[in-house]
């Protein structure tokens, strides 16, 4: 996964490496607080937060908002329980892959974007399309198959069978 080092609202530094470094992290590339379904997004993860710390996972969610924007909705909505952090020059989500430059034959665009990085830092799990990923169910999922709290599709179909 493209390691990052970026600002959160208080404009700490905030770190993939650091963040994953003992644990899985969810990476949420969402459009900003002018998105509505974003917000639910970050909502709906922060609701359930309690399950992915349960699986020892993490999450951080980026987007071009700058951090005193991110600061000003949580004076007014209160916080998330994970860090928020800004890509104002979408450096980043260039780099992973939801964020399109300019080009003389498209303009930009922003996708949104959610990804599993694993303990060893590689993404093993990934959504990128017009819509956010809601479905925290199936992050909880991959999180907990990845580090053997499930078992693989092979062994339950084998189960099934048997």
């Amino acid at each position: 996964a493209p390691d990052f080092s970026l600002p959160d609202h208080a404009h700490a530094t905030q770190q993939l490496s650091v963040l994953g470094k003992d644990r899985p992290v969810v990476v949420v590339f969402y459009l900003g607080y002018g998105c509505s379904h974003c917000v639910a997004q970050l909502l709906a993860l922060d609701k359930d937060l309690h399950y992915f710390r349960e699986l020892d996972a993490d999450i951080v969610a980026i987007s071009s908002d700058a951090p005193e924007h991110t600061s000003d909705r949580y004076k007014e909505y209160g916080e998330f329980h994970f860090p928020v952090v800004a890509d104002v020059d979408y450096s980043v989500s260039q780099k992973w892959g939801v964020y399109l430059p300019e080009t003389e034959e498209k303009p930009e665009f922003m996708n949104h974007g959610t990804f599993i990085v694993d303990r060893s830092g590689t993404v093993i799990w990934g959504s990128i399309g017009k819509e956010p990923f809601l479905d925290n169910k199936t992050l909880l999922h991959v999180i907990a198959r990845s580090q053997g709290l499930l078992p693989s599709a092979a062994v339950a179909l084998q189960n099934t069978k048997n």
